[in-house]
């Protein structure tokens, strides 16, 4: 018996000596600002306790990248509880707000298509909005309305 716990102990401190870690990246480049949050999780991870992290909500700019890390304490205390207790750690990269080649490529800015004078009336901009809403969705694009001084 006393043969096989020697061994036993190596093999598990060098499972549990490296780090699993995943990243996904945007085309957005990095704005310096990172946040990193600890996450928990049950049952080897598949359910993660509260809510999911809102990328959108902490980065006004975007995402630039998203890492999640098992590290060396995270597996220890998952294989410590068999796999209930699951911890992970997730750093977001915030983005500056310049695109290094991703979404303002995909649309287009709108042309002007309706132009109001700043004095225009209440149901005269109704119906304007209205027709430009109307206009977006048959041609499948956007469209601007724009108030003008004269």
């Amino acid at each position: 018996m006393r043969k096989f716990v020697l061994p036993c102990l190596i093999a598990f401190a060098l499972v549990l000596s490296g780090c699993y870690s995943a990243q996904v990246t945007t085309e957005k480049e990095p704005g310096g600002e990172t946040i990193e949050m600890r996450k928990t999780g049950f049952v080897n991870g598949l359910v993660m306790q509260g809510m999911p992290v809102d990328g959108a909500r902490m980065c006004p700019n975007g995402v630039a990248s998203v890492s999640t890390e098992l590290t060396f304490l995270d597996q220890f205390l998952g294989a410590l509880t068999g796999g209930i207790y699951s911890p992970m750690t997730v750093t977001l990269n915030c983005a500056s707000g310049e695109m290094s080649g991703g979404m303002s490529k995909l649309v287009p800015a709108p042309d002007i298509d309706f132009k109001l004078p700043e004095e225009t009336k209440q149901t005269e901009v109704e119906k304007t909005i209205s027709a430009a809403a109307q206009k977006s969705a048959t041609m499948d694009r956007p469209v601007q309305v724009k108030f003008t001084s004269q």
